[in-house]
């Protein structure tokens, strides 16, 4: 009969520990929840920030400029537009994107900073412009309303081919004429046709 009312006391202790435990876990569980959503109301009020500058630079953990994006002063006819730079680490520039309504672009620099692509749009004027180390265009794609509708090759001593639209000159009468999407053109280092077809 002795060992009944111990047992029930011991019942009674870890029945007091167990709910002194319990309430612990809830304490730290209410703690953890409250930690929680502070940083989930702490990182939606972040995110709804607003920035403003006039320009933004990136640097790199040596203070380099890696990176730049300010609005380009533009000139007395053009107004003013966004420019992103990007630099490499000998603070080169080697991408630039910028545009506004009437005109945007995307080039690309080499190692040395040469620009040597570009991707451009100007009203209506699309094209893609590859260059030499020199900076002389050597493939150029343009399409536009205005513009000629054409791919166009050259060698570095002037000598240019033009698949599609050109604007040629008749050598004896001086008269300006197109001629079809459908043509070739080879041209000599003074814009000389030397050979065309169709021949007319």
């Amino acid at each position: 009969m002795n060992s009944y009312p111990a047992n029930l006391e011991d019942l009674q202790d870890r029945l007091v520990r167990l709910e002194k435990q319990n309430r612990r876990f809830k304490q730290v569980g209410t703690v953890a929840l409250i930690v929680a959503a502070a940083v989930v109301l702490m990182a939606q009020t972040r995110s709804k920030k607003t920035v403003e500058a006039n320009e933004f630079i990136l640097r790199d953990d040596g203070g380099k400029v890696r990176a730049k994006l300010s609005m380009n002063p533009g000139e007395s006819v053009y107004p003013a537009y966004p420019s992103l730079v990007l630099f490499d680490d000998k603070a080169r520039q080697r991408v630039q994107i910028e545009g506004d309504e009437t005109a945007s672009g995307l080039s690309l620099n080499d190692s040395q900073g040469r620009s040597r692509a570009s991707f451009f749009e100007l009203w209506d004027h699309v094209g893609i412009r590859l260059e030499n180390e020199n900076g002389t265009a050597t493939t150029q794609l343009e399409e536009g309303k205005v513009s000629s509708n054409q791919i166009e090759t050259s060698d570095a001593d002037g000598f240019r081919a033009i698949l599609g639209t050109a604007d040629l000159t008749t050598p004896r009468t001086g008269e300006r004429y197109k001629t079809s999407a459908a043509s070739l053109v080879l041209l000599d280092k003074k814009d000389n046709v030397i050979w065309k077809a169709p021949s007319q």
